[in-house]
């Protein structure tokens, strides 16, 4: 009778290195593919976050019969949003506005920080002339609102130049980490109608 070979008693070096390095890779993967769901995921937040701010200020200039404004100012990392109205319900002229003083602006609820997110005003197209802005903050370092300032009157029209009401106007958001853009092709487009007011929420 042959003589039998014992079983081997466990796993080579090689084997056991092998097995290791796919778990590596398995859980790289899967800790890449979890990021990107939860940036998708606050991406979109934020889109709807962004439409519920614009659609309080529209409800606020058409509830009160007065103008209101909505500023967006990219602060780091962070997309920041103020709305502010028209103290006694007249178009505010052109210029240097402030609400720190009281004097022309009254704010409407709180600000709004969406963190690690850039935006981008994408319609209507080139620089409104001339561009609404304002001043909001502390009365000794107030921040200018001025790359987007969204304005509503008292019918809920949106517009972004004082001259003209736009088809439409579209706000593009993106995530963003160390002040950089995350995946281009990953945003959230919010798009008012200009005649209307009404926002919605667009994904790619």
């Amino acid at each position: 009778m042959p003589p039998t070979r014992d079983a081997p008693d466990g796993f080579s070096l090689v084997e056991l290195l092998v097995v290791m390095a796919i778990i590596g890779i398995l859980l790289v993967l899967s800790a890449v593919a979890f990021s990107s769901v939860g940036r998708a995921r606050n991406l979109t937040k934020a889109g709807y976050d962004v439409e519920g701010f614009l659609e309080g200020a529209r409800t606020h200039a058409m509830s009160r019969n007065t103008y209101t404004w909505v500023g967006l100012q990219q602060t780091n990392d962070d997309v920041l949003l103020v709305a502010v109205a028209s103290r006694d319900g007249a178009s505010v002229p052109t210029g240097n506005r402030t609400y720190t003083a009281g004097s022309d602006l009254v704010p409407i609820g709180r600000t709004l920080r969406i963190p690690q997110t850039r935006f981008e005003r994408t319609q209507p197209a080139g620089t409104p002339s001339p561009i609404f802005s304002f001043w909001a903050g502390s009365a000794s370092a107030p921040l200018a609102f001025n790359s987007c300032v969204i304005q509503f009157n008292s019918q809920g029209e949106a517009r972004v130049d004082a001259n003209q009401i736009p088809k439409t106007i579209e706000v593009r958001l993106h995530s963003s980490a160390g002040n950089q853009t995350v995946n281009a092709e990953n945003f959230v487009d919010v798009q008012l109608g200009g005649l209307s007011g009404a926002t919605a929420i667009h994904r790619p």
